[in-house]
């Protein structure tokens, strides 16, 4: 079952691209270096270190504002990740648990990996090895008022991958949050000091 549904992926992978080679498919341009998001939305752009040899790969993961100020990054080594549109996958779901923890509500989510991104954005369901990932991936995205997923060059996304790269190297997991997301201050934060 799980080589026919390989073999669907792939025929439907190339048709798609004959499509494209057609002009049947209009995509938007491919952004080539990283820019930040509309005032008022936060971008998340992620992407991820494979070492199939060893079936490990590293998500790596920087939250934006509209100002292009970070405010949270993070790693997340993973085990057991037999291919690369997995570990491509898993990482744009963390990508969307982690604007869900911060309390984002307008998100853009950037990765470099189109399969992926195209799967996220459509709305029906997905008959591929990465279905488990991509329904998860809806259904977390409800937590969100508004939501856009955008396919991004290895350029823009570079700091993601090398952030990535350098985690699954050290196998280290890391979470810094530098901003908090709402800076509003109530009196009830005053009074904690």
């Amino acid at each position: 079952m799980l080589g026919a549904e390989t073999t669907r992926f792939i025929l439907k992978y190339l048709q798609d691209l004959n499509n494209i080679k057609r002009g049947k498919i209009a995509f938007s341009p491919i952004i080539a270096e990283w820019r930040p998001p509309e005032q008022g939305i936060c971008k998340i752009n992620f992407d991820a270190a494979v070492e199939i040899k060893m079936q490990t790969s590293c998500s790596g993961l920087i939250v934006r504002d509209w100002k292009g100020e970070i405010l949270a990054n993070k790693t997340i080594t993973h085990e057991n990740i037999p291919m690369r549109f997995a570990a491509k996958a898993i990482v744009c779901l963390q990508a969307v648990i982690l604007g869900r923890d911060l309390g984002l509500k307008f998100v853009d989510i950037e990765g470099d990996c189109l399969t992926v991104i195209k799967k996220a954005q459509n709305r029906s369901k997905d008959k591929s090895v990465l279905n488990a990932y991509i329904q998860d991936i809806q259904e977390l995205c409800k937590s969100f008022y508004e939501s856009k997923f955008h396919y991004v060059s290895r350029e823009a996304n570079k700091k993601e991958h090398d952030l990535a790269s350098k985690a699954l190297k050290m196998a280290e997991n890391t979470y810094l949050i530098y901003k908090l997301v709402d800076e509003r201050v109530t009196e009830a934060d005053i009074d904690r000091g």
